[in-house]
């Protein structure tokens, strides 16, 4: 099992996106289970996180073809898997910058 923490702070998350609509501290979780699956926790932001168009109110799987929702920024959950891969990430939405806690 593997975690990221998301939010806008470097100092305290593994992937920074610089949206305003993104809390500074943890904003959501995402885990790379030992199955192999994804699972996405919001940690009570105020903007919340949304997989296909729904606010999730509790941890939720997530696949590759799923669209997820971070405040303002939209990634596909093939995006997140490759943060888990280590692979650079391609393409995200709505977003000023993103970026690694170790870069």
């Amino acid at each position: 099992m593997k975690e990221l923490f998301i939010g806008r702070q470097k100092a305290v998350n593994d992937i920074v996106l610089d949206d305003a609509k993104i809390s500074r501290e943890h904003h959501c979780k995402c885990v790379f289970n030992d199955d192999g699956t994804i699972t996405i926790t919001d940690l009570g932001s105020t903007n919340g996180v949304f997989v296909n168009g729904n606010r999730i109110t509790k941890e939720m799987v997530i696949d590759d073809t799923s669209l997820v929702k971070i405040g303002g920024v939209e990634i596909s959950g093939l995006e997140i898997r490759k943060w888990f891969d280590g692979k650079e990430h391609a393409v995200v939405l709505k977003c000023k910058r993103i970026s690694h806690k170790y870069e």
